[in-house]
Protein backbone atom coordinates (compact mmCIF):
# COMPACT_ATOMS: atom_id res chain seq x y z
CA UNK A 1 0.00 0.00 0.00
CA UNK A 2 1.50 3.60 -0.79
CA UNK A 3 -0.20 6.43 0.76
CA UNK A 4 -0.18 10.55 -0.10
CA UNK A 5 -1.50 13.56 1.28
CA UNK A 6 -2.15 16.84 -0.78
CA UNK A 7 -3.60 20.27 0.45
CA UNK A 8 -7.50 20.68 -0.61
CA UNK A 9 -6.29 23.79 -3.00
CA UNK A 10 -3.90 21.88 -5.16
CA UNK A 11 -5.92 20.54 -8.22
CA UNK A 12 -3.13 19.95 -9.95
CA UNK A 13 -1.66 17.48 -7.57
CA UNK A 14 -5.66 15.92 -6.83
CA UNK A 15 -5.71 15.22 -10.39
CA UNK A 16 -2.47 13.93 -11.00
CA UNK A 17 -2.98 10.84 -7.83
CA UNK A 18 -6.20 10.58 -8.69
CA UNK A 19 -4.68 9.56 -12.81
CA UNK A 20 -2.20 7.33 -11.02
CA UNK A 21 -4.64 5.51 -9.82
CA UNK A 22 -4.91 6.67 -5.78
CA UNK A 23 -8.24 6.50 -4.46
CA UNK A 24 -9.30 9.56 -2.09
CA UNK A 25 -9.79 8.47 1.68
CA UNK A 26 -12.17 9.18 3.80
CA UNK A 27 -12.26 12.76 5.97
CA UNK A 28 -14.10 13.95 8.61
CA UNK A 29 -15.26 17.15 6.28
CA UNK A 30 -15.23 18.45 2.57
CA UNK A 31 -13.89 20.41 0.30
CA UNK A 32 -14.60 21.72 -3.14
CA UNK A 33 -16.40 18.40 -3.42
CA UNK A 34 -13.34 16.69 -2.01
CA UNK A 35 -13.09 14.54 1.51
CA UNK A 36 -10.01 16.25 3.57
CA UNK A 37 -8.78 15.53 7.30
CA UNK A 38 -9.17 18.18 9.13
CA UNK A 39 -6.18 20.32 10.67
CA UNK A 40 -4.53 16.83 9.96
CA UNK A 41 -0.88 18.85 9.45
CA UNK A 42 -1.87 20.95 12.20
CA UNK A 43 -4.43 24.20 13.28
CA UNK A 44 -6.40 25.10 9.81
CA UNK A 45 -3.93 23.11 7.43
CA UNK A 46 -6.64 20.01 6.13
CA UNK A 47 -5.01 17.78 4.04
CA UNK A 48 -6.78 15.58 1.07
CA UNK A 49 -5.50 11.67 1.91
CA UNK A 50 -5.13 8.75 -0.70
CA UNK A 51 -3.74 5.10 -1.04
CA UNK A 52 -3.57 2.20 -3.64
CA UNK A 53 -2.91 -0.98 -3.17
CA UNK A 54 0.23 -2.57 -4.80
CA UNK A 55 0.19 -6.05 -5.89
CA UNK A 56 2.95 -8.38 -5.27
CA UNK A 57 4.81 -9.56 -8.50
CA UNK A 58 6.78 -12.75 -8.08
Amino acid sequence: MVRAVTSPGNKGSIAFHRRMGFQVEPGDREVDGVAVRADYDGPGEDRVRFRTDLLATT
